[in-house]
């Protein structure tokens, strides 16, 4: 038996074609590829957390032209950036210049978790 915490990996793995239903409506369907790059990017998506965490740094981000998604009692930050060469430039400048100490920063590729996020506010197994 696969743990829950692996299904979604595993549809990415094995699947040929993905239709996320969310409270019994279908909100999407197709490959992998069509699905996680459906917006027409192929970015990645960059994690990043806070020397010292908290609600003013929330605020600094509202303002921000890419939509932060916040996890962990909002002690995680994650952003897909479209361009990285050039997105990340503008990331790291307006970090600079808001004087925001970052503890980690790391790079993934999409996964069909951060589709399903945006598209029903919540994670898979919650």
């Amino acid at each position: 038996m696969i743990p829950t915490t692996h299904y979604m990996e595993e549809a990415e793995r094995l699947c040929d074609y993905i239709i996320i239903i969310h409270k019994g409506k279908k909100l999407r369907q197709g490959t992998l590829d069509e699905l996680l790059n459906g917006d027409g990017s192929k970015g990645k998506v960059l994690e990043f957390t806070f020397e010292n965490p908290g609600s003013h740094i929330i605020e600094l981000f509202e303002n921000f032209r890419f939509k932060v998604q916040w996890e962990n009692n909002d002690e995680k930050g994650i952003i897909v950036l479209p361009q990285l060469e050039d997105d990340l430039a503008e990331f790291m400048a307006f970090i600079r210049d808001s004087g925001i100490r970052l503890k980690n920063l790391w790079f993934r590729k999409k996964t069909l978790d951060d589709l399903f996020i945006p598209l029903t506010g919540r994670h898979w197994n919650d």
